[in-house]
């Protein structure tokens, strides 16, 4: 599952149902929650950081557009959360 995060709010909630096997990808005001999760690997949208002039955490990877489609396509199901 992908649990795509973008806003602090939804990390509040989303880190509740994150299972270890799990992947998170955190964009737009999400990158504002970036933080490392229970899961396999986070992401984050190195866009956004750059737009938001948020640091970078060093558990969470930063990809760019092309990776973020590869992301939600390689994923057998996703949710956002708001």
């Amino acid at each position: 599952m992908l649990h795509i995060v973008t806003s602090i709010e939804g990390f509040s909630v989303c880190k509740r149902h994150v299972l270890p096997a799990d992947r998170v990808l955190f964009l737009g005001d999400g990158v504002y929650a970036m933080a490392p999760t229970e899961c396999e690997q986070s992401y984050a949208l190195l866009q956004d950081i750059k737009a938001r002039r948020v640091s970078r955490h060093s558990d969470v990877k930063c990809i760019d557009y092309d990776e973020f489609v590869d992301l939600v396509i390689s994923a057998s199901s996703s949710v956002t959360w708001k």
